[in-house]
């Protein structure tokens, strides 16, 4: 089954100012986060903040794409870098990552005292730290599927208390690429990193696989429609995925991702072997 939502259980003041010791989210916020793994949270930024975002990302964007791969590798911590979400001849879904250390603008968003207290509030934790801060943008046409995942497949993380804020900087539409989610997700359990185009598993890995098309093996589907400013919240182990955009107009989103207190790197000793052989001791 497939529903589209439009659903916003309240929003804080596009400037924020944290003088009070109240929660930023509201209990039931919170609850239907506990419960689907996702949380359409509302307006954050008024539109002439999104406008001034809108400016930073076309800059940084510009100069991403334009160092490309002369960026030497351990120079990357430091610089934007820009990257294609998909591996589909002739699509293109843009990923630019480390906004925050580029530009004042972009740092200020990562840095976002309510955003960075609801993520604080939905984790059940007293400390979050900045993951990643990432731009991905699904133009007209060139835009293909970015398939079912979880995006705790994707870190080398444990365990998964990791929460991301989507923002969009567009109208975000079903037809533009919307975010779908499976409510519930969250709490089947880990499941393997897969290659988007195929929906494989990427590399050796025991955890089993989310379906192709949930919808079609009785799982709900649900897209989040957002208006420019306004924001969602979604787990790390959420099923998500998003489809082309096929408007005439740019799909923009801004992500942030959080981790809580207690996240450290993932010391599975066969999860990683792909990327991170071992040479000693050997057969």
């Amino acid at each position: 089954m497939r529903i589209s939502l439009r659903f916003h259980p309240g929003a804080p003041a596009s400037f924020y100012c944290r003088c009070h010791s109240v929660p930023v989210s509201t209990a039931r916020q919170r609850q239907f986060f506990a419960d689907q793994g996702y949380l359409p949270f509302g307006r954050i930024y008024a539109e002439q903040d999104v406008e001034r975002l809108r400016k930073a990302v076309a800059e940084v964007r510009t100069a991403a794409i334009d160092a490309g791969a002369a960026v030497a590798p351990v120079e990357r911590s430091n610089v934007a870098v820009s990257s294609n979400l998909l591996n589909e001849p002739g699509k293109t879904t843009l990923s630019v990552r480390n906004l925050f250390r580029v530009n004042d603008v972009l740092r200020r968003h990562a840095f976002h005292a309510a955003i960075a207290e609801v993520a604080t509030e939905l984790l059940a934790t007293d400390e979050v730290r900045l993951l990643m801060d990432q731009l991905i943008v699904k133009e007209p046409e060139i835009s293909g599927t970015v398939g079912w995942h979880q995006d705790f497949a994707f870190w080398a993380l444990h365990p998964p208390v990791q929460v991301s804020c989507w923002l969009a900087l567009d109208h975000v539409t079903k037809p533009s690429g919307a975010m779908q989610f499976v409510p519930g997700s969250h709490r089947l359990g880990e499941f393997a990193r897969v290659l988007s185009e195929s929906g494989r598993k990427s590399r050796a890995d025991s955890r089993p696989v989310i379906p192709r098309d949930p919808a079609a093996e009785g799982y709900e589907t649900v897209a989040v429609e957002l208006a420019p400013g306004e924001c969602i919240f979604h787990h790390c182990l959420t099923w998500h995925a998003t489809e082309p955009n096929n408007t005439a107009c740019s799909r923009r989103a801004l992500v942030t991702r959080f981790m809580a207190r207690g996240t450290v790197l993932n010391v599975e000793p066969a999860a990683w072997d792909e990327d991170f052989p071992v040479v000693w001791p050997q057969p």
